[in-house]
């Protein structure tokens, strides 16, 4: 199994509804998958403005036009050569309606990268939230913190169409049912690899990404491109 390997440091801030044992547990073995320059893990309180009464965290994704989503607000205060991962106890996100679809967002998400005038600019923030995942919570999170770190650095068509990859991605029903993680997730119950094609975008997107803090949106489709055939 080739590990990856990057020179980003891991920074890991987590509530307190997670041990730092558990986070060490679930942070420690991804580095057979990716391993980062070094890793930091410290515990942290959420801004009071994100965090509501019944234990979500609201507008984490999509904030109304006049608010800061908490992937923003993170990615304001990363360092620069930091990946950041926030794990949580809480919901991230409660049901909505979008488009007149319920959508629920309980597992992880990669902050939206930046597209403009041809450039891209990454954001480096990982949410990841262990509600809901009830037994084998440490595995699962593992899974989803890997598919998001995926998400982080492949900023096209990061999902997978391979079952065994980490970037596999089945859809979540509605309404939210935490019952049915273990049918709806199978991928973060077992141990898995990246597939050589993952592997491959990976590796051309963390050496790009360490080159430049800017990138060029046509040079990066065109070697995902390459890859894909």
């Amino acid at each position: 199994m080739e590990t990856l390997a990057t020179l980003y440091k891991l920074k890991v801030l987590f509530d307190e509804n997670l041990s730092e044992e558990d986070v060490k547990k679930i942070i420690f073995p991804t580095k057979e998958f990716i391993k980062f320059s070094s890793y930091e893990l410290k515990q942290i309180q959420f801004p009071k403005k994100f965090v509501h009464s019944f234990n979500y965290l609201y507008n984490v994704v999509y904030p109304r036009s006049n608010e800061q989503s908490l992937d923003q607000y993170f990615e304001g205060i990363r360092n620069k050569n930091e990946i950041l991962c926030v794990l949580t106890g809480k919901f991230l996100l409660v049901e909505k309606i979008i488009d007149r679809f319920e959508f629920t967002l309980s597992l992880g998400y990669a902050g939206s990268h930046h597209f403009y005038n041809g450039k891209i600019r990454i954001n480096k923030v990982a949410l990841i939230s262990t509600a809901g995942l009830e037994d084998k919570y440490i595995e699962r999170a593992r899974g989803t913190l890997l598919h998001e770190i995926g998400e982080i650095f492949i900023p096209f068509n990061a999902h997978c169409d391979n079952k065994s990859c980490f970037m596999n991605s089945p859809y979540l029903p509605s309404p939210y049912n935490p019952s049915r993680f273990k049918e709806i997730f199978p991928i973060l119950d077992r141990q898995i690899d990246f597939c050589e094609r993952c592997k491959r975008k990976l590796k051309v997107m963390i050496e790009e990404m360490e080159r430049n803090e800017i990138l060029d949106e046509e040079k990066i489709k065109n070697l995902l491109r390459k890859i894909e055939k």
